[in-house]
């Protein structure tokens, strides 16, 4: 019975680990970059009403 060898890549680790990392990195930079979406947008909306609450203060909108 032939027994399957693992080949091992850096550091000893074997392709299957390495792969496994690397989708675990894909998947968490997938949602730091959603995080950094949200956050923009957020920040722009805060911008926004920054915005109009000055401008309204300023005397520049009559609302």
């Amino acid at each position: 019975m032939k027994m399957k060898k693992k080949r091992k890549g850096f550091k000893g680790k074997t392709l299957e680990d390495i792969k496994e990392g690397e989708m675990a990195k894909k998947k968490k930079n997938k949602r730091m970059l959603l995080f950094l979406q949200i956050l923009r947008w957020l920040s722009l909306a805060l911008a926004i009403l920054f915005f109009l609450w000055l401008a309204k203060n300023l005397g520049w909108l009559m609302i």
